[in-house]
């Protein structure tokens, strides 16, 4: 960590962006990792983009986890 994730459209844009970092200022390791600075564009909202990121994230996370 901190690992990062992007998705791009069909003309190599970056549209959709977030990160995982270990510790976001607090000591408690059960609330880690800790998703950050999560984005999308704004002609690509309402598109249920950063749902379908952040759970690729936390399935990126148990399959690593296994």
């Amino acid at each position: 960590m901190p690992q990062w994730y992007v998705g791009m459209n069909a003309r190599d844009e970056i549209i959709v962006g977030a990160g995982v970092i270990g510790n976001n200022y607090h000591k408690r390791k059960d609330l880690m990792p800790n998703v950050c600075a999560l984005y999308v564009e704004e002609n690509y909202r309402k598109q249920r983009l950063a749902s379908f990121v952040f759970n690729f994230i936390r399935q990126d996370f148990e399959r690593s986890e296994r």
